[in-house]
């Protein structure tokens, strides 16, 4: 090896308090128009990114059911407490980072395109979603992330592709999920350089973790924590993008991915981060269905 091994990611407990959308505001079309957004939408929206979290090894989920975080979520009203006082409930449940947001905005438009030179009558589907989250430090009562997540979408469908409004919004659901997991990795236990080995380098994350085989991360030279003079908050660290790596392996507890660019040297402890895509093509499948096809769009 040509460096040391960097430790293995210690497991972080991590509590998702449900998120509210009190005041989402909601804009459809009239193709959409049976989508309303309920509360069953948001609850299922904390749900999936709960299970993304039980499934990456690197986090332990305080678990709700049967437990002092349910009584505690009916007792305590989240949305006005301070860090301080999310801190506090954070030691009370025995979680060490606190998980919680809003979902501010879900659009999403239908509109019919006319190309004289072909008689194919063509869809555009556009669809975003803006959710609001924050994640609390239980040890020293800061918010490390305060961050709205803008997941944007676009389809172009023809009469014969299987994409619906349904399976369209469904996809737009998955991937602000996708989004706000990896901001959550990031934040709490991002990939890093464990090791390097002239060409491939060696990550401290394996299986479950946010990326897979071919998967490129942008990697980071990270320098001192940046610090609010007024407030002492902490805003977050210096970092430079040096160059990008493939991932070709992935092991249980580590992963191996190759060189793809550098503008300078890697060293262990470097950040690695998966590209944060706001803007998506929905990548559904287009193919003539028969009337008698049994293929259905998965309802989120």
């Amino acid at each position: 090896m040509g460096s040391t091994l960097l430790a293995a990611t210690d497991v972080k407990t991590v509590a998702v308090i449900p998120f509210k959308s009190t005041d989402v505001t909601i804009s459809m079309s009239k193709q959409f128009t049976n989508m309303k957004w309920s509360q069953k939408d948001t609850e299922y929206l904390t749900s999936e990114v709960i299970t993304a979290l039980v499934n990456n090894p690197n986090f332990k989920v305080v678990e709700r059911q049967g437990s002092r975080l349910k009584a505690l979520e009916e007792e305590k009203k989240f949305s006005s407490m301070t860090a301080g006082g999310m801190s506090a409930f954070g030691k009370e449940i025995g979680a060490q980072y606190l998980v919680y947001g809003d979902i501010e905005l879900v659009e999403a438009e239908e509109r019919p395109m006319r190309f004289e030179s072909s008689n194919v009558t063509v869809t555009e589907l556009t669809g975003r979603m803006i959710v609001s989250m924050r994640i609390v430090d239980v040890a020293t009562s800061e918010i490390v992330l305060s961050k709205k997540v803008n997941q944007e979408a676009l389809e172009r469908v023809t009469q014969y592709s299987r994409t619906t409004p349904l399976s369209f919004m469904n996809l737009l659901k998955e991937w602000t999920v996708k989004r706000l997991v990896n901001e959550i990795s990031n934040t709490i236990s991002p990939i890093k350089i464990a090791s390097i080995d002239k060409q491939q380098v060696y990550l401290n994350q394996g299986e479950g973790s946010v990326f897979k085989i071919g998967s490129v991360l942008d990697v980071f030279e990270t320098g001192e924590k940046i610090v609010n003079p007024d407030t002492g908050e902490f805003l977050g660290t210096q970092e430079r993008q040096i160059g990008a790596v493939r991932v070709s392996r992935i092991m249980p507890k580590f992963a191996v991915a190759d060189l793809v660019s550098s503008a300078a040297p890697f060293a262990v402890g470097y950040v690695c981060r998966l590209p944060q895509e706001k803007y998506i093509h929905a990548n559904i499948e287009e193919r003539p269905v028969s009337p008698l096809s049994s293929d259905k769009p998965v309802n989120w």
